[in-house]
């Protein structure tokens, strides 16, 4: 038999046993994302999770079917592994907060969200990730436990990280999305070459002028490449997250034909492999 998964999710008594479709639905395709974010990378391209079925009584429950997407490829292996990561995720994260490694930032939001709503609309939520082992069931208290315990070990990670986050003078080479505004104060919106982040460069008025009207900065500087200099922000992890100009230079970009480049006289006269072998081993040649 092919693998599946079931997600049960109940009402809250709190809230009048009323089961919302976003919270039944959410809760679902959050479960759903985890598991298949717990397959290895070339797992994950070859398989999905089909629905098999879904029924509003109460309880509302959903079944998954794991589904090869090559039928000349065997899910059924890897979908286990998948499902046994996320049933060894999901008892041990509420005892020690720390999130499964193979989990991405996206992935831990969604695996905390499967708990938040165990505390707002959701009364209690269980995952039948197999017949050989208990369902992992979430009530409050459990939901409650575990953002705790993230919380707690989120905190400890923080404070024991490396701090970059300061001010430097600096520049940057950027290409200008868009005019905007920081703080009320006219900025520009700005991609770094470098690292492709969006950042927002302040523009102070001592410099505006310079550049033209705020008004014509669309027009003006969308789409060009600038460097600017100037005092740099960044964040905790070293992140430019903010620069406020000095100098904004637009970079011209310079085109040349191969005629203009090219030197005929480059090698005085002497053939491509005379002058290599001069060049690799002195005059006469020694090689």
């Amino acid at each position: 038999m092919a693998e599946r998964i079931t997600i049960i999710v109940e009402p809250s008594l709190e809230h009048g046993g009323v089961l919302t479709v976003q919270d039944a639905m959410r809760q679902v395709l959050d479960f759903v994302e985890v598991v298949a974010a717990a397959a290895s990378d070339d797992a994950r391209a070859k398989f999905g999770w089909k629905l098999i079925s879904a029924t509003t009584n109460s309880p509302f429950e959903a079944v998954a079917e794991a589904f090869s997407l090559d039928p000349e490829w065997p899910a059924d292996q890897y979908a286990r592994e998948a499902k046994s990561r996320v049933d060894t995720a999901l008892r041990n994260v509420p005892e020690t907060g720390a999130m499964p490694e193979w989990l991405s930032e996206r992935g831990a939001d969604q695996f905390k969200r499967i708990f938040r709503r165990n505390l707002n609309g959701v009364g209690k939520t269980t995952l039948r990730l197999g017949d050989e082992k208990a369902p992992v069931v979430i009530v409050e208290r459990r939901a409650r436990q575990a953002l705790d315990r993230i919380e707690q070990n989120e905190a400890t990670h923080r404070a024991s990280a490396p701090d970059f986050s300061g001010e430097e003078l600096g520049s940057i080479d950027a290409h200008v999305l868009d005019a905007t505004t920081y703080y009320g104060r006219p900025a520009l919106r700005i991609r770094d070459r470098l690292t492709e982040n969006r950042i927002v460069c302040v523009i102070p008025a001592e410099i505006a002028d310079a550049i033209g009207q705020s008004h014509d900065w669309r027009d003006v500087w969308g789409g060009e490449r600038v460097r600017i200099s100037g005092r740099i922000k960044r964040n905790v992890a070293g992140e430019i997250t903010l620069i406020t100009a000095d100098s904004l230079m637009k970079i011209e970009s310079l085109t040349s034909t191969l005629a203009e480049v090219v030197d005929p006289n480059f090698t005085g006269g002497k053939g491509a492999r005379e002058y290599l072998d001069e060049l690799w081993d002195g005059p006469g040649g020694e090689g």
